[in-house]
């Protein structure tokens, strides 16, 4: 029988994210091997590689599944399909975690030798992702939590923005982070996440559109007086209305500048003070001409 010879090859393949944001093209360190010849009467495939821990991986094919597994309590799985057909084939992935949400899918596109064993192993699946809003104001904050494999370091992408934000996963893998709207422009974002761990680097997450709002500025945020009540006479300045009425019109201009002046060229002004620093100035002086009414 002759011995089996074993290939092994590692290389950057080429993989698109599915449901990314936009087409992620990433030089992933996943590792392909082939065993051919001995006795293997089969062609097979196999996965390994890292998610989140008891998160069940879900293997399809032509948009059927052919087969599922579950990671262990580290995040780590490890499977084979059996009865394959040989040739070019493409295979999707992806995971879903303990709180059912799934990662993106990632496909791989392989050519699989008759009567051997294809491997890809290193395989980084993306952290899930999920936020409590989609929609924010500015003066607001938003939280964004998911899961992934232990003691990772999640990266928020803003796109198009060109701003992230980083959390790391506990041991269970759960992460969350929560952002100040206020640290981004009022527009619309589509927000996806990757995992890093140690050298190795995830695809982005399904990716979610988040909109910041401008915070809405309101009368009784800044204390604001409605206009009627601004241009109410304060008491200093009703002392200067000719006829009495609570306001000051535009051909009364003359009557109360004159009177202003008159208490002005006094010894000793009060009534003109309307301030109340103390002294008559022009600053008084504007103060009265702003109660002066055009209509």
């Amino acid at each position: 029988m002759l011995k089996a010879i074993i290939l092994t090859i590692i290389f950057c393949l080429t993989i698109i994210s599915v449901f990314s944001a936009r087409p992620v093209r990433a030089e992933s360190s996943v590792v392909v091997s082939l065993k051919v010849g001995g006795d293997l009467e089969d062609t097979t495939l196999s996965f390994s590689g890292m998610t989140s821990p008891k998160a069940v991986v879900t293997v399809t094919r032509d948009g059927a599944v052919i087969g599922t597994t579950i990671a262990d309590d580290g995040g780590r799985f490890d499977f084979t399909l059996t009865a394959q057909t040989h040739g070019i084939k493409e295979y999707k992935l992806y995971a879903t975690d303990r709180g059912n949400l799934s990662t993106s899918t990632i496909g791989y596109t392989i050519n699989l030798t008759e009567n051997a064993n294809t491997s890809l192993g290193n395989i980084f699946l993306p952290p899930t992702i999920t936020l409590d809003k989609t929609k924010v104001s500015q003066d607001g904050t938003v939280k964004f939590s998911g899961i992934s494999y232990p003691s990772s370091t999640i990266t928020l992408f803003f796109s198009p923005h060109p701003f992230s934000k980083t959390a790391i996963a506990n041991n269970t893998g759960y992460w969350e982070y929560s952002l100040e709207a206020k640290d981004l422009d009022a527009a619309e974002y589509q927000v996806y996440a990757i995992s890093a761990y140690q050298s190795t680097q995830s695809l982005g997450s399904s990716p979610f559109t988040l909109k910041i709002e401008s915070a809405t500025v309101t009368t009784s945020l800044l204390n604001l007086k409605p206009i009627e009540e601004l241009l109410r006479l304060p008491e200093a300045v009703a002392l200067f209305d000719p006829n009495g009425d609570g306001k000051i019109e535009l051909p009364e201009l003359f009557d109360v500048a004159s009177a202003w002046f008159k208490e002005f060229s006094k010894s000793f002004g009060g009534t003109c003070d309307l301030n109340n620093d103390g002294r008559c100035d022009i600053t008084d002086f504007s103060i009265l001409m702003y109660y002066i009414q055009s209509e």
